[in-house]
């Protein structure tokens, strides 16, 4: 095994060691699902808590989530990896996606462009482009 692959793992276990319990809970989602949006992490702490029995389950709101994401940002064990593209219940999204720190992987079925999307999935998001858009100021100028 690479040298450094142990390094940093040995590095991220010894920082996972110092993580709150909701923390820890929302760091082994991020690693488990690999590069995922705030979306898919509410959604994976809900379907854990519905295997719960009834009375211990907990209600993760999505402010619970950007809370202990942004800590485990500050902590350095999870990173900001940018805007992706893709599609989310159906529908065309672009959404802020994080990652474990020293992870390489990218998020699966999600692009930077359009470019780089397959043909059936461009024109969703063509579609959703509004090119035609005025400046704020422009808008208000024409409702006086």
């Amino acid at each position: 095994m690479n040298e450094s692959v142990k390094d940093t793992s040995l590095q991220s276990y010894q920082e996972n060691q110092k993580l709150g319990r909701d923390q820890q809970i929302v760091y082994e989602v991020i690693l488990n699902e690999g590069p995922t949006h705030d979306n898919r992490i509410l959604q994976a702490l809900r379907q854990v808590e519905k295997q719960k029995p009834q009375g211990s389950r907990r209600n993760w709101e999505m402010s619970a989530v950007n809370g202990r994401r942004n800590q485990l940002v500050g902590k350095g064990v999870v990173c900001d990896i940018g805007s992706w593209m893709g599609m989310w219940k159906d529908k065309p999204k672009k959404y802020h996606f994080w990652a474990v720190t020293n992870c390489n992987r990218t998020p699966a079925g999600w692009h930077k462009n359009i470019e780089t999307m397959p043909g059936w999935m461009q024109k969703f998001f063509k579609k959703t482009q509004n090119t035609n858009r005025q400046p704020v100021a422009a808008f208000k100028e024409t409702l006086f």
